[in-house]
């Protein structure tokens, strides 16, 4: 089954996840879709994650208390993580976010990038895909708008 578009990926460079709007702090992230996000802590991808609909909203839970609601026996089936920088300077986070074509796309790309980057705060997340989506979704990241090539220097 091929889960995978041939339309280029979006991408955004690495942004500070609020900007100040007088005393009040805003979100940065504007556009909002299916996605997968890198957060940054201290020039170190920490955390990779994604979104089916909204990668903006889902992104911005990271920085806030979050408060799991679902039932019990929901938690006991699903290997989440869920992790919050909630009380940390947000200064010192940066975020880059890659929006997607699908939600399998998107899936795909997370599971790509936690493996190649291997981030402290995704522990769980560390699971096998095949060969070849992992060689098509290379491919498509190489080639997404705003994606820095010289992954020596700058991987993300």
């Amino acid at each position: 089954m091929n889960y995978f578009t041939n339309k280029k990926l979006k991408a955004t460079g690495y942004f500070k996840p609020y900007t100040k709007n007088g005393q009040w702090e805003e979100y940065s992230l504007k556009t909002t879709g299916c996605g997968v996000y890198l957060i940054k802590y201290r020039d170190k991808v920490i955390y990779v994650g994604m979104s089916r609909k909204d990668v903006r909203n889902t992104l911005y839970r990271h920085f806030q208390q979050w408060t799991d609601r679902r039932a019990d026996y929901t938690k006991k089936m699903q290997a989440y993580e869920r992790v919050t920088y909630n009380g940390k300077n947000r200064e010192d986070f940066l975020i880059k976010v890659i929006f997607c074509k699908g939600a399998i796309e998107a899936e795909i790309l997370e599971q790509l990038l936690i493996k190649k980057l291997k981030p402290k705060d995704n522990s769980l997340k560390l699971y096998l895909y095949s060969q070849d989506e992992y060689n098509k979704m290379t491919i498509k990241l190489e080639e997404a708008e705003g994606w820095k090539s010289n992954f020596e220097e700058n991987p993300f």
